[in-house]
């Protein structure tokens, strides 16, 4: 494991405990950004990188939690995964990973201004018929080949 980005609390949370993320809409929300640098990250020239998530969570009676973690600095379906989750009680649950470093020293084909030194995703979740709750030990985690 290269790296690792939990939730940490929930925007709500008041004060000291082990409050859970709660998702409630039905549009996907971006629940954590983050930007990187990747030349840090290993010889990206050799070495591949990939993205996922890794956590506990749970949905009210009926109800379908989608989470999905895309790199924003590859621009295909392919680099994204969407999983979805209809636990009532609380499941630890890993994503499939997805390529984080792109496969080409060609880089100029990309829109993303830097490709070849920054990098970033970004975690986003929504639920139908219901609410959807993340424990806040939940974490994007970037692995080396």
């Amino acid at each position: 494991m290269v790296a690792s980005w939990p939730l940490g609390a929930p925007p709500t949370q008041n004060g000291l405990g082990d409050d859970e993320w709660e998702i409630a809409t039905e549009e996907f929300v971006t629940i954590q950004r983050n930007l990187t640098v990747t030349n840090f990250l290993g010889a990206i020239e050799y070495t591949k990188l990939y993205g996922g998530v890794r956590g506990r969570v749970r949905v009210t009676d009926g109800a379908t939690l989608s989470l999905r973690f895309s790199p924003i600095h590859l621009e295909s379906e392919q680099y994204e995964t969407t999983v979805q989750f209809s636990c009532t009680e609380t499941s630890p649950f890993i994503t499939p990973m997805v390529e984080f470093t792109p496969d080409s020293r060609d880089y100029r084909e990309h829109s993303f201004i830097g490709r070849e030194m920054y990098g970033g995703y970004e975690l986003e979740a929504c639920v139908e018929d219901g609410t959807g709750y993340l424990d806040q030990g939940t974490a994007v985690h970037l692995w080396s080949e």
